[in-house]
């Protein structure tokens, strides 16, 4: 995958949505920020290719998590999951679970949309503020 094509998968979404690990989270972000393999691999003691490989992982990741945008099963997962914890009960992801990657995609796509609620909501001027 040449980095058109990583730039374009990449286009739109937000990285921490991704599954993985968050070293390649960061990777990923660095990349976007314009930084070089090269760069990024100095900072991280790892080769260029390797940082390569990091991205084209991410980039196939951030392909597929845009096909689940669309999908109704997945916007469910994600639902059942921001009720789950908002409860405050605990999401334990087994390796019986045939979608894995939909699931982890899904409880950081939970995590991503409570966190960003909750930043609204703390935004909002009070009525007492605004008079």
């Amino acid at each position: 995958m040449n980095k058109k094509e990583k730039l374009a998968a990449f286009e739109g979404i937000n990285v921490e949505v991704l599954a993985g690990i968050k070293k390649n989270k960061e990777i990923s972000k660095l990349f976007l920020r314009g930084m070089t393999y090269k760069e990024i691999a100095s900072q991280y003691g790892l080769t260029s290719n390797r940082i390569g490989q990091i991205l084209d992982r991410q980039a196939r990741r951030a392909i597929f998590y845009k096909k689940l945008l669309n999908d109704q099963d997945y916007q469910t997962l994600v639902q059942y999951y921001i009720d789950k914890m908002k409860r405050g009960e605990p999401i334990i992801i087994g390796s019986e679970v045939n979608d894995k990657m939909n699931h982890m995609m899904a409880v950081n796509e939970a995590r991503l949309r409570i966190t960003a609620k909750e930043g609204k909501e703390v935004s909002k001027p009070s009525g007492k503020e605004q008079q």
